[in-house]
């Protein structure tokens, strides 16, 4: 059975299915402060430049764990891990939506795979 939440708004009353993707203009975490784009396969050809570097990343949410720690997003053929569990960023309900991210990236030493920490997401 599916179950419908209801949100009052003023006099208008907006149903969303349980279990849909978050709203439009959402923001978690900081406000993004800059709009530049980084496509994700830059960062997987060329790791070490971006290595602590702050970047914008745009994609749509092709998994995310029920706890709201982590997602994967991706832009084309790439797809990168943003980890939420490193910040106080908790978000849910994400599957599907396209979001921009900022945060920092790293470079894990051991398997020299880019990771991502967000200061900010926001869905579009």
């Amino acid at each position: 059975m599916l179950k419908i939440i209801t949100i009052l708004a003023g006099l208008t009353a907006i149903s969303i299915p349980a279990g849909s993707v978050a709203l439009s203009g959402e923001i978690y975490g900081k406000p993004i402060s800059d709009r530049t784009l980084t496509p994700i396969c830059d960062i997987f050809d060329d790791p070490e430049k971006f290595d602590g570097k702050t970047i914008t990343m745009q994609g749509s949410v092709d998994d995310e764990d029920n706890r709201g720690t982590w997602f994967y997003m991706q832009d084309n053929d790439c797809r990168v891990l943003v980890e939420l569990w490193h910040t106080s960023i908790r978000v849910s309900k994400l599957k599907g939506s396209t979001v921009v991210v900022e945060g920092r990236v790293y470079l894990e030493k051991t398997v020299k795979l880019p990771g991502f920490i967000p200061t900010g997401v926001e869905t579009q």
